[in-house]
């Protein structure tokens, strides 16, 4: 915390700007619930039919409380998505993308001109 001195207030201020689209600023969050809370609600509100994808848990109760990834995962046609584990070496966690199809497999999602099928993953461990 501190006192910023005058030249980092000023600097500071430089930076702020218009955002192009307030719907894309990235959005923080404090809980995990939070976050849920509002995917659920954008996707609802986003057009389209809904699909469902749940999860198909193999792994120790405990060690599923320390992932991050939701038990029902619900996707539209052209929904943004954000990858959350890494797929490949340039397909990696944090990478936006938008849902372009869904199959039975899986949604397929586009990363900037390169569309690419994101696989059901299976995750089974213990937690330590």
């Amino acid at each position: 915390m501190g006192n910023p001195t005058s030249d980092c207030v000023e600097f500071i201020k430089s930076l702020a700007r218009q955002l192009q689209s307030p719907d894309a600023a990235t959005k923080l969050f404090s809980t995990n619930e939070q976050v849920d809370e509002y995917n659920r609600t954008r996707i609802m509100e986003f057009p389209g039919q809904l699909y469902e994808f749940l999860s198909a848990d193999t792994c120790e109760r405990n060690f599923l409380s320390q992932m991050i990834i939701p038990k029902h995962l619900w996707l539209k046609f052209g929904a943004p998505v954000i990858l959350m584990r890494n797929l490949s070496d340039k397909l990696v966690n944090g990478l936006k993308g938008e849902v372009s199809a869904i199959t039975e497999e899986g949604p397929i999602v586009k990363f900037g001109e390169k569309s690419v099928p994101v696989p059901r993953m299976k995750c089974s461990g213990m937690f330590n």
